[in-house]
């Protein structure tokens, strides 16, 4: 022991259970410190100091932690991030669609910036440093500056090529998804004792710091598209019908632009959201149920993977009802993708699989929608906010809905498979655009009454304002404003 051991020196606190050393022969000179544990055995573990006061200091410091869980029955098993992280990974305990989304970000950032260090190190104030290094990550990647993020300058990302799904700036929500992945994996090692305490990751004040460098949110409200236009619902959508009809010698090519036309129709008018819900639907979910008041056929689609994760059931699932015009979408659907071969088609067979009649992620179409729009020169609104798959599928389905149907937001919202509180929040601006009387009639009980004197007052000063801005000049340097009336108001 003595030829291995060199300077041994006993803690002056703990002198009965920490002891810091030197080993004989080493090069760097840094201090090791043994930490002997109640019920027999060592902990060793380098200080990475060479300096001795400093290390009497880290090693009381990493008793004192240690004893506290030691107390607590918590294992002590010197457990290390990205090996507990994988471990977890592969624990089964997380569903497909969650798991899936875990190990993107681990292997993308967490393993990028925590690497191995241990899990009892995760704090508060690490975490606000990763959410900063997490906004530059981007900038930096595209500067070909990665390298110069890593804590670990050995460390080399894993990933070449081209990398879709991702935005250049996190939103705050993106932040704070990610804080919960660790919080959920911090809690999970909790649970199998290897560690004391799991930090509380409050991070408003970073998150405030965060938004300093994000642009403008301008998702407040819906990135739906126009109803006419160059750039529009109607000219994409023309576009896209266009593509599909076009000659084709590759099938695998002409199936793929077909299955996203439909794809987009048939999301907008049931208004199933482009993910999961709609890439995992088989055409043994529609039901199709002529109408006892009109007589026409329109058709039930269930939803088994909704947003919410809940597996359907018949007390407590989602239906999307496709209106009665729509239904040609599915059948039209149904018999092109059957022309196709016999794996399309089936009651078990998925409505929009890949070439081989197997799971198509929604990413896929969603790679060949934006790689159309740029080709076409429609890949921008004119605010500058960029068209996407879900935009046009959802978004600007939900709007529609609410213009052209008269729906209430209740209607809209169960329709859509989403809360009144977001429906509300984020098409505010449709509804008002939609329904403006609804607004003006202050009226709960009754018809709005006017005397005949106030009716001909607005009605003579309404004409009279439309004839004032015909004849008026807009001042050249005006910010824009609106000078018309509108004939609806």
């Amino acid at each position: 022991m003595a030829r291995y051991y060199e300077e041994l020196t006993p803690s002056l606190k703990f002198p009965d259970r920490v002891s810091i050393y030197r080993v004989t022969g080493s090069i760097n000179r840094t201090w090791t410190m043994r930490v002997r544990k109640a019920k027999g055995g060592y902990i060793t573990r380098s200080l990475k100091t060479s300096n001795k006061a400093e290390a009497i200091l880290k090693a009381d410091d990493f008793f004192m932690h240690f004893s506290v869980n030691e107390q607590k029955g918590v294992f002590f098993t010197d457990a290390r991030f990205m090996d507990q992280f994988s471990r977890w990974l592969n624990s089964g305990e997380l569903s497909e669609q969650r798991h899936k989304r875990i190990k993107s970000v681990y292997s993308r950032y967490f393993a990028a910036f925590y690497k191995n260090i241990p899990i009892d190190q995760i704090t508060d104030q690490l975490h606000a440093s990763y959410l900063r290094w997490r906004v530059a990550y981007w900038t930096e990647y595209e500067k070909g500056n990665l390298d110069s993020l890593y804590l670990d300058p050995t460390y080399t990302p894993k990933y070449e090529g081209a990398i879709y799904h991702r935005s250049k700036t996190p939103s705050i929500t993106t932040l704070k998804g990610e804080t919960q992945i660790l919080k959920q994996f911090l809690y999970w090692t909790k649970s199998k004792r290897l560690l004391g305490i799991v930090p509380r990751l409050k991070m408003q004040r970073a998150y405030s710091e965060v938004a300093k460098h994000q642009a403008k949110d301008s998702r407040r409200r819906a990135k739906s598209l126009p109803r006419k236009g160059p750039v529009s619902n109607l000219a994409i959508t023309r576009k896209l019908r266009a593509l599909m009809e076009e000659p084709e010698t590759n099938w695998i090519r002409k199936f793929g632009r077909a299955r996203l036309y439909y794809f987009i129709k048939i999301c907008q008018w049931s208004l199933i959201r482009p993910t999961m819900e709609a890439t995992m639907l088989r055409w043994g979910d529609i039901q199709y149920i002529k109408s006892k008041e009109h007589g026409l056929t329109l058709a039930l689609i269930r939803v088994t993977h909704p947003k919410t994760g809940k597996p359907w059931t018949p007390d407590d699932g989602r239906w999307a009802v496709m209106p009665y015009g729509a239904v040609r979408y599915l059948v039209e659907w149904h018999q092109l993708s059957r022309s196709y071969g016999e794996q399309f088609g089936k009651p078990t067979d998925y409505v929009f699989p890949n070439w081989k009649g197997e799971h198509c992620e929604a990413h896929i179409m969603g790679r060949l929608f934006r790689d159309k729009l740029l080709l076409w020169n429609k890949h921008r609104l004119s605010d500058g906010r960029v068209i996407t798959l879900y935009s046009m599928a959802r978004h600007t389905a939900i709007r529609d809905r609410i213009v052209n149907s008269k729906w209430t937001i209740q209607q809209v919202a169960q329709a859509a498979g989403t809360s009144i509180f977001q429906i509300s929040n984020f098409y505010a601006e449709d509804f008002i655009e939609a329904y403006p009387e609804v607004w003006a009639d202050t009226w709960i009980h009754s018809n709005p009454k006017l005397k005949p004197e106030q009716k001909k007052f607005i009605e003579d000063g309404v004409a009279e304002i439309r004839n004032y801005y015909t004849d008026v000049e807009v001042p050249e340097d005006d910010d824009g404003g609106d000078w018309t009336v509108s004939s609806d108001a």
